[in-house]
């Protein structure tokens, strides 16, 4: 498998596609591995780089906040009221179907709340709609329940009983040296986007190039600064580990894998294949190599994934640095390229356990 993933990730590469790309799984007996190759910073030779250095994994991070929730046995059908309109539900919100969309912009301003500015990007519940506001409102009724600020409410409940020592926008992240700068394409050029050598390393945590003050954070008010939606520092093995609290057998892992929207062709949007059904912050594919169920990630220059193959028991995690935006100037997300089917390929060849 090692040297067929590497293939791969050199073709990504070599062939112009991204500044970097990589993978890292996890056998059903344990066993990890992990491969990254490419460049680091845009002027840098091609090579083998560290696998362990941290990115921002952009939406993968809402596989973590389900995971969350379902750990913590939050009542999914509690209702939760908005300054107007029918109230939320933690189930609802975090399988997209109350209704709530990003057209008004996602990122609540300084006197606004996730929960306050959601009524301004609503529209009827029911169908599936993907959203970022919706996994932000539902980190804040989280930590309203809780008392506690999302990023070590994740931390100590899904973080780091999986092994993995990254954390939201930094927070919490002892080594910050092991870290993976994002570009992203625009063009010819290669734009910095995220976690530049200029950003302020000695906060306390960092969102934007800015330092956030964790200590006048409180929780159910300043939830949006840690970027529970996308905000997940993490490495490619770390992200695998991930991945593999989603095919766990127990009852959170069941709980956060029970559909609660499938497409069916007039109930929302389907993102030409992308989102066949979803469960709780999870899309499972049924009719993808591997039958994996999982959370995919693009922003900034980054675009990957995280899955359980549920066909092969395998957990696995690939990510490219360095991509364009295949989002820009819609209103939906896109269906895996091409690359990244390719790694759904090489992981299903492993066969079932």
């Amino acid at each position: 498998m090692h040297d067929a993933v590497l293939r791969h990730c050199r073709a990504i590469v070599g062939g112009g596609l991204a500044m970097a790309a990589g993978a890292a799984w996890i056998a059903p007996d344990g066993t990890e591995g992990a491969i990254l190759w490419g460049r680091v910073h845009p002027e840098d030779a091609t090579g083998p780089i560290d696998p362990g250095l941290r990115l921002r994994a952009a939406s993968i991070t809402k596989g973590a906040l389900g995971r969350l929730v379902a750990v913590l046995g939050l009542n999914l059908g509690a209702p939760h009221v908005l300054p107007h309109g029918p109230p939320v539900t933690l189930g609802g919100l975090l399988s997209h179907t109350d209704g709530i969309r990003d057209f008004a912009g996602y990122l609540p301003g300084p006197s606004e709340t996730p929960r306050t500015l959601a009524p301004r990007a609503r529209e009827a519940p029911g169908p599936f709609f993907y959203s970022n506001l919706s996994a932000l409102v539902a980190a804040q009724i989280v930590e309203e329940e809780a008392g506690e600020r999302i990023d070590t409410l994740l931390a100590r409940h899904v973080l780091r009983p999986a092994g993995i020592d990254g954390g939201l926008n930094w927070a919490g992240v002892r080594d910050r040296t092991r870290r993976l700068p994002l570009h992203q394409r625009r063009g010819d050029r290669l734009v910095p986007s995220v976690d530049g050598a200029q950003w302020p390393w000695d906060a306390p945590a960092l969102a934007g190039g800015a330092a956030i003050d964790l200590g006048a954070c409180l929780p159910g008010r300043d939830t949006a600064l840690l970027s529970p939606h996308a905000g997940l520092r993490a490495s490619l093995p770390e992200l695998a580990r991930l991945a593999r609290l989603f095919g766990a057998d127990d009852a959170a892992g069941r709980l956060q894998r029970k559909v609660r929207w499938r497409h069916d062709g007039t109930n929302g949007e389907a993102a030409g294949g992308l989102f066949p059904a979803q469960a709780l912050s999870l899309t499972p594919h049924d009719a993808l190599p591997g039958r994996p169920v999982g959370h995919a990630g693009h922003a900034l220059g980054f675009s990957g994934g995280a899955w359980h193959g549920r066909a092969t028991g395998l957990s696995f995690a690939y990510g490219l640095t360095g991509v364009a935006d295949a989002t820009e100037g819609l209103r939906t997300e896109v269906f895996l390229p091409e690359e990244e089917l390719g790694f759904l390929r090489l992981f299903a060849e492993a066969g079932p356990p």
